[in-house]
């Protein structure tokens, strides 16, 4: 630590001679009383360096008292001030902080944060600094770097032993700005004109770390000596020694990822424009390289250097990142597998999902989505924003089959509502699943621009696009959807909103983040919106272009438990052209022996198995329907397995839950016929009315229901024993 602070400049040194011994602490403590001065941390070129502590606060602080014989230059004074003050004003958690400054005594003094740890020519001298350790401990000094940069301030020495760490590993630079302080500034030119502030006469920095323009023109040194400077320390961290004249890949000396070669070398490039030309990229570069590599963090490494030591447990925040982005490539298969799961779940909806197109379009989406995701996963390598996309990819994925679960799990006929609330909210931790993963991935850095804010932009777009397409110009979409097609799209409106609300809010920093949420919000608040006004028209009886549907239902229960039933049923004809043909599904409880038009003339039909419990009936009209035609079939045939013993013996029970349709408000009609000698023992609305006609118990049902909407039966009734 003495050597981190006290070093400095060697050329002047050699050219002045031995230096005159540091004066004492004693005699240091008698001229600052404010500070207890305890101990001579070291000297080196920039001055001497003294553990004290600051009475007033009492914290710890080091004193830097710069060499007097290097500061009797004419308006050395001057200088000192204007530049101490410009140190003072740098606040940076990688930068050792300047307290105050001053002159005492004739002695020009600089008070500096005290760094309790050790500087990074131990580690090197000790050995105990891996390969990938040092590309963890670049990066916070790039940050150092371009935050000086950017308050114009260059360095001019950087060298390991400026690179401080302390017990918990953060990484700080120390003596920035000291060797402008100690040049010889505002020298009048031959020519009589003043010399660039940043100037300096005479070379300053180590001859071994400094940049070839700050040996040959000293006068126009920039940021990108110190890039130059960074370039020689991190090749001596990666080999164990400098750069020799003809410069060698560091892989050819040790055995190190070959990708750190082309940084190495480009930060060396003797050409300050072929340089890194910000510390900015210099870092990203690094970090990008140091997420696929293992091993100790530099605080580890601090902490073996230093055994009577313990760490006070908080990690150096430099190397969150890094740690983040080497979690998401071991990561990598588990990418793959998900995306394989997720495109067999799409593809298996796509299969049996009603209405046929949709299920289509859910398919082939997961398809797509596979081959998008696997490849760049495998593909990546350690490219973190390849990496980034893929996992992003296959997330936004999980979250739509998550909310296509729920969707079909309360729009799936013969399903009872426990399994569909239970697999809804299965459905909804897989969403929260999905949207946390979604905000760890979106906090990996990487060099690759952060797709997120696109994609949430894109969402929000979809929202307003869907709609438009299929509601607004739904006579030109039409021909490709049915009319539960054209609702499943509505439907998609309002996830494609939501979706964009929660991944712009997970991207809300970048500008398109905002805007994804703001045209998402509008878009979700435009759709609730007509959610409301349709159930307030549905409820009051009309429903804005809809006609009326019809479903008049006759049912004859026997004594076996079976049953005859006749269908009146009615559609609009909405696909924007004339058919010929229409299909409708039912539950495979209901066999349909006969289909006939509303004449009484018998309609030729196919069956085919649908998904789950549905069958698929197709049937030929009579003459073909006209667009926004009205199609009426009467179907006959016999149910079973509705009715189930209850309880006593003697005592069944009748249950069936109807979704009539999502084309308008329907008309639901329905005639219970109980077997002769029968008692109702219990019905479950005040709906079903109860008549007595002869010797059989009827019971009737007449409601309208809304697009979408819900209606189920349940009665007991008990057989009387009289009755063969």
């Amino acid at each position: 630590m003495a050597q981190a602070l006290a070093s400095g400049t060697e050329v002047e040194d050699r050219k002045r001679g031995a230096a005159a011994a540091p004066i004492p602490p004693e005699e240091i403590a008698a001229r600052f009383p404010q500070f207890e001065v305890t101990e001579c941390l070291g000297r080196g070129g920039m001055g001497v360096v003294y553990k004290a502590r600051q009475k007033s606060l009492d914290r710890w602080v080091a004193i830097k008292i710069l060499p007097p014989e290097r500061v009797g230059e004419k308006a050395f004074a001057d200088r000192f001030a204007r530049e101490a003050a410009v140190l003072a004003k740098l606040s940076h958690p990688n930068i050792v902080t300047v307290h105050d400054f001053g002159e005492a005594d004739g002695l020009f003094y600089i008070v500096m944060e005290y760094v309790d740890g050790v500087n990074l020519r131990d580690l090197l001298c000790e050995g105990k600094l891996a390969p990938e350790q040092a590309v963890t401990i670049v990066p916070p000094i790039c940050d150092a770097l371009c935050y000086a940069h950017e308050h114009g301030i260059v360095h001019r020495d950087i060298k390991p032993e400026n690179i401080l760490l302390d017990k918990a590993g953060r990484v700080k630079v120390a003596d920035f700005g000291i060797a402008k302080i100690l040049a010889a500034n505002g020298i009048e030119t031959p020519d009589g004109e003043s010399m660039p502030e940043n100037a300096t006469r005479s070379v300053v920095g180590t001859p071994a770390y400094s940049a070839p323009e700050q040996k040959s023109d000293p006068q126009h040194v920039d940021n990108r000596a110190d890039i130059y400077s960074l370039g020689v320390v991190f090749y001596e961290m990666l080999t164990g020694e400098l750069p020799g004249k003809s410069l060698e890949p560091p892989s050819r000396k040790v055995q190190i990822d070959v990708r750190l070669d082309e940084i190495v070398l480009r930060a060396l490039e003797r050409k300050p424009e072929l340089r890194y030309q910000r510390a900015s990229v210099f870092k990203t570069q690094v970090e990008t390289i140091a997420a696929g590599l293992g091993g100790a963090s530099p605080a580890e490494a601090a902490t073996r250097a230093m055994p009577n030591s313990t760490p006070t447990g908080s990690a150096a925040g430099q190397l969150d990142q890094s740690a983040a982005a080497l979690g998401l490539i071991k990561r990598r298969w588990e990418i793959v597998i998900w995306a394989f799961v997720l495109a067999a779940v799409c593809v298996e909806i796509g299969l049996n999902l009603n209405p046929v197109e949709c299920g289509w379009i859910i398919g082939i989406g997961g398809v797509l989505l596979f081959l998008t995701s696997v490849p760049l996963a495998v593909l990546a390598g350690n490219n973190i924003g390849r990496l980034k996309i893929a996992a992003q990819i296959v997330l936004l994925n999980g979250v739509g089959v998550a909310f296509i679960g729920i969707w079909s799990a309360f729009h799936s006929s013969g399903l009872p509502e426990p399994w569909a609330i239970a697999i809804s909210i299965g459905c909804g931790g897989g969403v929260l699943y999905c949207l946390n993963g979604l905000r760890k991935v979106g906090r990996v850095e990487s060099q690759t621009t952060d797709p997120m804010g696109y994609v949430a932009f894109f969402f929000a777009v979809m929202s307003g696009l869907i709609p438009t397409i299929f509601y607004w110009l739904k006579p030109w979409a039409a021909p490709w959807l049915s009319p539960a097609g054209q609702q499943f799209m509505l439907w998609l409106t309002l996830l494609t909103g939501i979706t964009a609300v929660l991944l712009g809010f997970v991207s809300r920093k970048l500008q398109l983040g905002w805007q994804a949420m703001v045209i998402g919000g509008i878009n979700v608040a435009i759709w609730f919106l007509f959610f409301v006004a349709g159930r307030i028209s549905a409820v009051d009886g009309g429903s804005f272009d809809t006609p009326e549907l019809l479903q008049d239902e006759t049912l004859e229960v026997q004594r076996d438990g079976g049953i005859a039933c006749r269908l009146k049923s009615s559609s609009i004809n909405r696909t924007g052209r004339s058919l010929d043909s229409e299909q409708f599904n039912a539950s495979n409880f209901l066999h349909v022996q006969k289909i006939t038009d509303d004449q009484g003339s018998p309609l030729r039909f196919d069956v085919e198995t649908g998904r789950g419990d549905l069958l698929r009936y197709h049937v030929w009209l009579a003459s073909p329907v006209p667009p926004m035609g009205s199609v009426t079939h009467v179907s006959e045939g016999t149910m079973v397995g509705l009715i189930h013993a209850y309880g006593e013996p003697g005592v069944f029970e009748y249950s069936m839950d109807h979704s009539p349709g999502y084309d308008g408000i329907t008309h639901r009609i329905e005639r219970h016929k109980l077997p002769a000698g029968a008692q109702l023992v219990w019905k479950n609305s005040a709906d079903l009315e109860e008549e007595k006609v002869g010797d059989h118990v009827e019971l009737h049902i007449d409601r309208r229901i809304p697009r979408a909407g819900h209606i189920e039966v349940r009665y007991r009734y008990k057989l009387s024993t009289n009755q063969p």
